[in-house]
């Protein structure tokens, strides 16, 4: 297809921060972005990253232009969750997987409840450092309750408080990507058929049955403070 606008096409090896900048020069033109980056202090940064050749992504970061975005996965055992976060790294996301990092510490697929302050608190740190390089954050746990959600808003909130610089801040948008809800005993099988971690179908199906009660009692909604909140259809991945 034609490019029909003044900039060059998109070189296929923009980073991210680049892409970005690629996009707002295409949609805004380059002033309002020289403007958004503090006039003429750096226009050579927008130079290089329309022409391709490379910016500083630290500078992009602490001067509000890279739009970064935390997504917040929500939805039952084997709802789709997982799928969704794979096809989001292929994109470039850094995910974070509450199950892959209890079984990175005890070599096995366990949850031990006295140690679930240090599992949060690694979670919300490896989320803190890959927001600060520059990477879109994909949440991978079931987030059915208000608390367990309002974490990530906190966490974007501080890490924009922290990150803030001569009055420009970063922009991080929070999403919530919502999966469909079916009945516990279909969760429980579809568990059960493709990766049952050694448990039964009876085990399957409580987690299952209470993953079902607290969705019902504590749904999600707009007011909780995302920008966003997506529900997924039936396997839709995308």
């Amino acid at each position: 297809m034609e490019n029909t606008n003044d900039s060059p096409p998109i070189p296929h090896d923009l980073s991210r921060p680049n892409l970005l900048l690629h996009r707002l020069h295409q949609e805004r033109g380059p002033r309002e972005i020289s403007g958004h980056l503090g006039g003429a202090v750096y226009p050579a940064a927008i130079s290089r990253a329309i022409a391709g050749e490379g910016a500083n992504e630290q500078e992009i970061v602490r001067l509000g232009v890279l739009l970064m975005r935390i997504e917040v996965l929500v939805g039952m055992i084997a709802s789709g969750k997982s799928t969704y976060a794979r096809k989001r790294a292929d994109e470039g996301a850094l995910v974070i997987s509450h199950d892959a990092l209890t079984e990175m510490l005890h070599a096995s697929y366990r949850y031990e409840e006295s140690l679930w302050q240090a599992y949060r608190t690694m979670e919300e740190s490896i989320a803190f450092n890959c927001l600060s390089a520059g990477r879109d954050v994909v949440i991978d746990r079931t987030h059915l309750t208000h608390e367990s959600r309002q974490r990530w808003i906190k966490l974007r909130d501080n890490y924009v408080s922290l990150n803030t610089f001569n009055g420009r801040e970063p922009q991080v948008s929070i999403v919530a990507v919502v999966f469909p809800v079916e009945a516990p005993a279909i969760h429980a099988r579809r568990r059960e058929l493709h990766d049952d971690r050694g448990r039964s179908y009876d085990e399957w199906f409580k987690v299952a049955a209470h993953h079902y009660r607290q969705i019902q009692s504590e749904p999600i909604g707009i007011y909780e403070g995302f920008d966003e909140i997506i529900h997924k259809c039936s396997g839709d991945s995308s």
